[in-house]
């Protein structure tokens, strides 16, 4: 108890309060002294105010320096033969005592001592001999006097006499010094010595390597040297050659290549660092074996016997660069022995993944090892979390580097390793990590002129090269004489992560594919004529998918195959029905491209349904989706033919449905008017019942049985909230199984609503409220959609009289409920049924054609427009009643029930398919699972199937090509509005046409 209440009696007591103003006094007095550590003044006489900080006094030559702080002044200049002490604080004789070595002079000019130093003279084997100036103090610590000390051989004193003009500095083999009279200078290299013209010089039996504008210079023996250095770098790629003259290439290669070869630590020869060098001076050559930094790699590679880790491939003292097995080889290797899970529950198993850099400069020196955080990201100013290292995350950045940034950025070149997390990994040393070395596919590794990487499909991988080092952007080695010509960064990045395919739980080598792009830079105008670039950072974890495929091949035939017998059955009839042998094919090619579109739509809903269900549910590791290699192209990525499908789809399903919709446009409706004249005196009927009838049956043209506007605010809300609760890169196929889940799931919602409760307790169908408002208007309907197919809406009123009065009305509906009137029905032997599916004869079909002909040639001429539509009412009133018997069979009709087969598949009846059949009308009847009649067919009511299959594939090619959730949701409601809009202004023009309505009567 007492060990809580104690810490929280402190927290009260001492909790620390608000951040107080800090008073400053910037004028403080010459009493006290400024403490520059707190801003407050002291009484300290050790440090100064902040006045005399910003004014501090340097006295001129041989001048000394009084008082402290605000008071500090310049004493007159030393007496003849005394210099200024170092301090400046009081004056010195140059010679006062014994010289242990030579006498110091005083210097007239200067007012200071010299050693009377040689002056540059011209260049010679020897080395300079030089003294520097040196103070002697008494035993109390002050300079009494000034000595000259001679410097070590090949030292020497630098002079302000040594500077060029217009320089405050002095620059020899790539160094730079300032003058100092008491500080003997040495060489950049052990090697060299400052000859008598003060430049850096070789010792014998050594060369000068390096170039002096990158920086110090070195010397190598001369006899253990590679034959020459080189200065071209090469820049290779697929698209543009060009070659410059680096002097990078010329500043290392002599020395790193000499010193690697000769390497012999018992001598030094040479260094570890010299090997790294040489090795990155061969990444920067693309790894091509023709290159002198490769040759020359591989030359000693094969002079060193000894390895590392037991890796044939990692030579003692070279740095690791080639994989010399098969790419399938380091591809499926099991080295990694750690297994992966989702969730962290699960003991023994990793749910993130840990990768280390061993990070090196360009001359070879080893910066130390890193974790992989935001490297691969160099030019992106994201800094956020990792989340790609947790297993199975995808991740996917494209973002715009500015060029110009990496100018001045330092480079460096890495080996990459992920960590084996497994017990089993490294078993014999304790408190180590395991690391596994990653494979590094280069795409722009140059082979014998070739780019052997360069894949554009899997089947490519068989002939790639393998590499450990990279780089993402290189500064150097297109630095010249001029400056920098060109810089080479990495345009891609990508890192493969795959597991086995055998065992799901365990991975095959994580793999790191880089491809490069290189900028020529105009050396005039430097770095100003870069631009901007897109680069790409992408973390893909996948599985191989063989067997996967194998199976869907499977069902891939059987859906193909079945479409294919379901097209065959569908021409069959239709080609039956048309009473003559010549093939549409028009109505071939949209038929065909129906059933295209509902197998392949079912091809590809079913796999990816199948990889969105197991791969957003499994809990240990089962399914990885296909690699999204980016690299490939068409049928090297399987999302290609994914992608390829969409694209396919919408084309096939809006030409289409375009076609459904024209068709729907040229049917010809004929309104049928039943009502007789009122009493005797022949009262006209009015023509509102027409117009009521025309304009429901145009109303019901667009009508839809779901709400778009519903489905899409259901959609782009759970599309929404899965995009902002999962980090993931999003996934094509698993975004298109989602989609199509989510919409299939509110179109039941509302189909579950009008068949439970709204077209059951509040309205009727509609279909069959179009059928009651035909009967009470007492107008029959037909409507011909084929050259000898159509539908009849027997329409014709049980009632004496349709055009009266609400009361005759109403009284009229109550008889009807009390059997008090006759059937609805075409005739006794149809069982009170009013719509069914008519098949007419040529003869039919030619009395129609007549009449309608005769009307158009006659358009304008409203007198005798009304004869004609008076005849074809008389016309097809008399073929309803069959009243006189026709002459001709064609003319005749039969109410007939459809057997089984015609319902299911839609077969022509037999009857019909003689020579000269009769007209044949087939009941049309609802059930109770589908109260949809088949003349709805020739309104969107009944193509509610391929409109919805048309709205997904518009939401998915839209979020396809922009990945927008909002834009998706309002390209499709666009889409939906015109398809509404151009449907109803065509539909409201052929039914004017047809019916002879006037259209300004149609709303």
């Amino acid at each position: 108890m007492k060990k809580r209440i104690f810490p929280l009696i402190f927290r009260i007591l001492f909790v620390r309060g608000e951040i107080n103003t800090i008073p400053f006094d910037k004028d403080c007095s010459s009493s006290k002294e400024f403490d520059y550590a707190g801003l407050v003044c002291s009484d300290e006489t050790s440090i100064c105010p902040p006045t005399s900080l910003q004014t501090r006094i340097d006295c001129s030559l041989n001048s000394m320096r009084q008082g402290t702080c605000q008071d500090v002044s310049c004493s007159p200049r030393c007496s003849s033969s005394h210099a200024v002490s170092k301090d400046q604080k009081q004056c010195v004789p140059c010679s006062g005592i014994a010289s242990l070595y030579d006498e110091p002079l005083f210097d007239d000019e200067s007012n200071q001592c010299t050693c009377n130093n040689p002056t540059k003279s011209l260049a010679s084997s020897t080395s300079v001999v030089t003294k520097r100036l040196v103070e002697i103090y008494n035993d109390t610590g002050l300079p009494i006097s000034y000595d000259c000390l001679r410097c070590p051989d090949g030292n020497a004193v630098i002079t302000a006499e040594l500077y060029e003009d217009n320089q405050h500095y002095y620059s020899t083999a790539g160094a730079r010094y300032t003058a100092d009279p008491t500080i003997c200078a040495a060489c950049p290299h052990p090697r060299m010595y400052f000859d008598t013209d003060y430049n850096c010089k070789c010792q014998d039996g050594y060369i000068l390597t390096g170039e002096a504008s990158l920086g110090p210079q070195s010397c190598i023996e001369r006899l253990p040297t590679v034959a020459s250095g080189y200065e071209k770098a090469i820049f290779t790629s697929p698209v543009d050659d060009f070659t410059l003259n680096s002097l990078v290439y010329s500043h290392y290669y002599l020395k790193s290549a000499s010193q690697c070869e000769y390497f012999q630590n018992s001598s030094g020869h040479g260094t570890l660092q010299s090997c790294q060098a040489l090795g990155n001076l061969c990444v920067l050559n693309m790894y091509n074996e023709d290159s002198a930094a490769c040759k020359q790699y591989l030359t000693i590679a094969q002079l060193r016997t000894g390895t590392y880790h037991n890796q044939e491939d990692w030579k003692q003292t070279l740095p690791w660069l080639y994989y010399s097995g098969d790419a399938g080889d380091v591809m499926n290797d099991r080295g990694i022995k750690m297994k992966m899970a989702f969730r962290d529950e699960d003991a023994g198993f990793s749910t993130e993944l840990s990768f280390k850099l061993a990070k090196y400069n360009l001359d070879g020196k080893f910066v130390g090892m890193e974790d992989l955080a935001n490297q691969l990201k160099y030019c992106s100013d994201e800094n956020g979390s990792v989340d790609w290292t947790r297993f199975g995350q995808s991740h996917r950045l494209q973002y715009s580097c500015d060029l110009k940034n990496l100018v001045e950025e330092d480079m460096f070149f890495y080996d990459m390793y992920v960590v084996d997390q497994s017990s089993e990994a490294c078993k014999d040393t304790n408190d180590f990590e395991c690391l596994y070395p990653v494979p590094v596919l280069n795409r722009n590794l140059v082979e014998r002129d070739a780019f052997p990487n360069m894949n554009i499909s899997p089947f490519d991988e068989l002939n790639d090269r393998y590499t450990r080092r990279f780089f993402l952007f290189d500064n150097q080695s297109g630095i010249t004489s001029s400056g920098l010509e060109a810089i080479r960064y990495a345009k891609a990045i990508m890192l493969l992560i795959q597991v086995q395919s055998d065992d799901p739980n365990k991975l095959t080598p994580p793999r790191l594919i880089i491809e490069y792009e290189t900028k020529a830079i105009e050396p005039s105008r430097g770095s100003k004529t870069m631009m901007t670039d897109s680069l790409l950072f992408k973390v893909d974890y996948s599985m191989k998918t063989d067997a996967f495929w194998e199976s869907i091949q499977i069902l891939i035939g059987f859906v193909a195959a079945l479409a294919l017998v379901v097209y065959c059955v569908k021409m069959n009839n239709w080609q039956s029905r048309q009473l003559q042998q010549e093939l549409d094919n028009q109505n071939g090619s949209m038929t065909s491209s129906k059933f295209v579109v509902h197998a392949t739509y079912s091809n590809a809903v079913c796999p990816s349904t199948f990889r969105y269900i197991f791969f957003k549910l499994q809990d240990s590791v089962f399914l990885l989706l296909p690699s999204d290699n980016e690299f490939y192209q068409d049928v090297g990525n399987e999302y290609y033919f994914l992608m390829l499908s969409f694209w396919g789809l919408f084309v096939c399903q809006t030409l289409y449905l375009a076609y459904r919709i024209v068709e729907q446009c040229r049917s010809t409706i004929v309104l049928v008017d039943w009502e007789r004249p009122k009493g005797r005196l022949n009262i006209q009927v009015s023509t509102w019942r027409k117009v009521l009838v025309a304009n429901e049956f145009l109303n019901m043209q667009t009508t839809r049985k779901h709400s778009i506007a519903f489905n899409l605010a259901l959609l782009g809300f759970f599309v929404t909230l899965d995009e902002t609760s999962h980090g993931a890169n999003a996934n094509m196929a698993l975004r298109f199984a989602s989609t199509c889940f989510v919409w299939c799931c509110a179109s039941c919602i509302q189909w579950l609503w009008r068949f439970l409760f709204y077209e059951r307790w509040c309205t009727e169908p509609r279909g069959q409220r179009f059928v009651d408002i035909c009967s009470v208007s007492n107008i029959s309907v037909f409507i011909l959609t084929e050259q000898h197919k159509g539908h009849y809406i027997h329409g014709r009123s049980p009632y004496q009289n349709s055009d009266c009065s609400m009361e005759e009305l109403l009284e009229s509906f109550r008889k009807e409920s009390n059997g008090f009137t006759v059937s609805r029905g075409l005739d006794a032997s149809s069982s009170g049924d009013q719509v069914f599916t008519f098949f007419f004869s040529s003869a039919f079909r030619n009395q129609i054609n007549k009449i309608y002909s005769f009307i158009r040639h006659r358009d304008g001429e409203n007198a005798v427009n009304h004869v004609g539509i008076n005849e074809l009412g008389t016309f097809l009133k008399g073929f309803i009643d069959q009243q006189p018997l026709p002459a001709v069979d064609g003319l005749k009709y039969i109410v007939k029930e459809p057997s089984i087969s015609e319902t299911l598949l839609g077969i022509t009846p037999a009857d019909f398919r003689q020579s000269d059949p009769k007209c044949i009308m087939q009941t049309d009847s609802t059930t109770n699972w589908s109260r949809d009649y088949q003349f709805l067919s020739q309104t969107f009511l009944g193509t509610e199937t391929d409109l919805v299959l048309h709205d997904i594939l518009t939401f998915n090619v839209v979020d396809l090509l922009f990945g927008s959730t909002a834009l998706s949701v309002f390209s499709t409601f666009t889409m939906h509005l015109a398809r509404t809009h151009l449907t109803l202004y065509f539909a409201r023009k052929n039914l004017a046409n047809t019916s002879q309505i006037d259209e300004r009567f149609l709303l």
